[in-house]
C-alpha cells in the first residue's frame, strides 16, 4: 500500500474508499469535525467515491472526487443556498464559489453515481429531504432541485448500496432513521421512506 494522499488545501484529510475515522476536537469554543480515512493506492481505479467532509470557521464543506480525478467541493453559503466549486483540471486550480440555488439547513451529503455523475442532498423546506445532481458531461449542468420528501431534523448520510444505488438516510422527529434509495443505479424513481 502506498502513502495516503491528502485532499488538497486540507491537513490531516485522507481519501479511501475502505474506513472512514471522524474526531471532533473543542478549543475555544468552536468546534472542528476531521474526517480521517486510510486510503487505497493512488494507481487504484475509478477514484474514491467516499465523501470528504471538513469543518470550517465558515460552516462545512463536502469534497467528492469526479471519475476524471477532479475535486468539487460544496456548502451551504449563509443564505441557505447550497454553493459549489470544482478543480478546473485534476490536481489543478479551483473554479470560483458559485450557487446552484436552493435552501437547506444543516450539512449536506453527496455520492456518486455509477455513471459518474454526483449528486448532492440537504434538507430544506418542511424538514424535506432535496436533492439535485450533476448532469452527464461536467460541473457545470446540474438538475433542477428536486424533493425526496419525509420529515428529517439531521443532515443527511449518502452512501453506495452493494449494487451501485445511492441510499440516503437522516432522522426523523420521530427517533427513526429514514432511508430512501434508487430503484436503479445512477436514476430514480425512489423508493418509499424506510
Amino acid at each position: 500500500m502506498t502513502a495516503p494522499e491528502s485532499f488538497p488545501g486540507r491537513e490531516n484529510t485522507l481519501l479511501s474508499t475502505r474506513l472512514k475515522a471522524f474526531g471532533v476536537a473543542v478549543a475555544a469554543g468552536a468546534s472542528l469535525l476531521t474526517t480521517l480515512v486510510i486510503a487505497t493506492p493512488a494507481s487504484a481505479a475509478p477514484p474514491p467515491a467516499e465523501s470528504v467532509t471538513t469543518a470550517t470557521a465558515a460552516g462545512t464543506i463536502v469534497g467528492m472526487q469526479n471519475c476524471d480525478g477532479r475535486w468539487e467541493e460544496f456548502t451551504i453559503a449563509p443564505a441557505g443556498d447550497l454553493i459549489h466549486r470544482y478543480q478546473v483540471s485534476p490536481g489543478g486550480g479551483w473554479s470560483s464559489w458559485s450557487s446552484l440555488g436552493g435552501w437547506l439547513m444543516y450539512s449536506v451529503d453527496v455520492a456518486r453515481n455509477t455513471n459518474c455523475t454526483l449528486e448532492v442532498f440537504g434538507i430544506g423546506g418542511g424538514d424535506q429531504m432535496y436533492h439535485i445532481w450533476q448532469q452527464a458531461g461536467g460541473p457545470g449542468g446540474w438538475s433542477g432541485w428536486h424533493g425526496l420528501g419525509g420529515r428529517l431534523i439531521t443532515a443527511p448520510n449518502a452512501d453506495i448500496l452493494w449494487d451501485g444505488r445511492i441510499e440516503v438516510c437522516a432522522w426523523g422527529p420521530d427517533y427513526i432513521y429514514h432511508c430512501r434509495a434508487q430503484t436503479a443505479p445512477s436514476s430514480g424513481p425512489w423508493t418509499d421512506w424506510y
